[in-house]
């Protein structure tokens, strides 16, 4: 079960604990946002070494 999916299940059982709901998904969030900062620095490094002329 996907992280998202499962934190929504929980608010629907336990109901209104907005809190740690938003925690949940802010704690999910991280992993992604790291792995775009370190994607995103290879993919400009890759384009700017193809655009140099040689």
């Amino acid at each position: 079960m996907v992280l998202t999916v499962g934190i929504l299940r929980y608010n629907s059982r336990v109901g209104g604990q907005y809190g740690q709901m938003f925690a949940g998904y802010a704690l999910s969030a991280i992993p992604l946002a790291i792995l775009f900062i370190f994607s995103t620095r290879l993919f400009l490094k890759g384009i700017t070494s193809g655009a140099l002329k040689g």
